[in-house]
Order: C-alpha cells, then sequence, then structure tokens
C-alpha cells in the first residue's frame, strides 16, 4: 500500500496518509491536504499487542471558527470516510453559514437497506490550536456524531509508542481537553 507524507509550511509537523485510487476534484485533494496537516502521527488504525489490546483512532484537538463564537473541540479523521459530519446544536451554537441542502443514503451496519435521509451542509472554519493553519471546509449537519466515550491513550501506551517513533499530537489532555469527538472528517 502507498503512503504519502505532508509537512506543514509553517512547522515541521508531518502527517502520513495510506492512498489508495479514488477521484477527487483538485479543490478536494488541497483541502484533504490542509485538513491532514492538523493530524500530527502517523497512526491511523494502530491496533497494539499489549496487555489492553487497544485501538487508538486519529484523532486531534482543533478550534472551530464561526460567526460568533469559536470552539475547541476534538475531531476524528476518517479517511475512509466520503462525508463530514458536525452535530447540529454545535452548527447552531457557532452560527455556520449555511451552504445547501442534500438527499444522503446512509448505510448502517446490520442493515439490508439504506436509509434516505434530508442534511444541510454548513461551512466551518478548523484552526490548529498550536500554529493557527487553518481550512475552511463544508460538512454536515447530524444529531450526533456518536455517543460512544471516547478513551484517550494511557501513559504506558504513550510511553510505548515513542521509542517507535510514533508521537501523538496532544497527549496533554489537561490542556486540550479530554471531550468526545464532535467532527468527523472524511
Amino acid at each position: 500500500m502507498k503512503t504519502e507524507t505532508f509537512k506543514s509550511s509553517k512547522t515541521d509537523n508531518k502527517a502520513i496518509k495510506h492512498v489508495s485510487k479514488t477521484e477527487n476534484t483538485a479543490s478536494n485533494k488541497s483541502t484533504l491536504n490542509k485538513i491532514k496537516l492538523f493530524v500530527r502521527f502517523p497512526i491511523f488504525l494502530c491496533h497494539l499487542n499489549n496487555r489492553t489490546n487497544k485501538i487508538l483512532l486519529q484523532t486531534t484537538s482543533v478550534k472551530l471558527v464561526g460567526k460568533l463564537s469559536s470552539k475547541v473541540i476534538r475531531f476524528l479523521y476518517d479517511p475512509g470516510s466520503k462525508q463530514s459530519f458536525i452535530p447540529k446544536n454545535l452548527s447552531r451554537q457557532l452560527s455556520l453559514n449555511k451552504v445547501g441542502e442534500e438527499e444522503l443514503f446512509i448505510h448502517t451496519f446490520d442493515s439490508k437497506v439504506p436509509t434516505l435521509i434530508k442534511r444541510t451542509r454548513v461551512q466551518v472554519k478548523i484552526r490548529d490550536i498550536l500554529n493557527k493553519d487553518e481550512v475552511v471546509i463544508e460538512t454536515f449537519e447530524i444529531d450526533e456524531v456518536t455517543s460512544a466515550p471516547l478513551e484517550l491513550a494511557l501513559i504506558d501506551i504513550i510511553n510505548e509508542l515513542k521509542p517507535k517513533g510514533i508521537n501523538l499530537c496532544d497527549d496533554d489532555y489537561s490542556v486540550f481537553g479530554s471531550e468526545n469527538i464532535s467532527l468527523i472528517i472524511g
């Protein structure tokens, strides 16, 4: 499998992405490349062979900037997803710009028939907390991104990853918070 490495123009932060052949427009590629710069650790889905057998998801904390306010949130970068999603209440709290509506087919686990839903598409500015890089994306409003609690990496897992050259982007949860995932970017 081929990988691509992206480096921020303002910092030495890097992101690595496993690449599969997909059709993307030039503007989508540019936006995706900027988003990858926010995720500064090379874990896409990492199964660790230790006592706890944890799976680490590729998340980071960023600031979402709206018309009336901004908020630091945690987002999940899902390279396998075709769309991005934000909770409707967060979108309204930030007064995000509505750019349209679209009907989506939602295929869930253990369902034989997809559900057709109409969703509002909004525009959101994402700002890196550390170096202030910004990117604007379009995302769909949904009722809830996930109700699953976020388990943060334990210090022994962090200490196991560092000698292997794997650095977590924001492992100081007292600074960046341990809030659940509020945005999925695909």
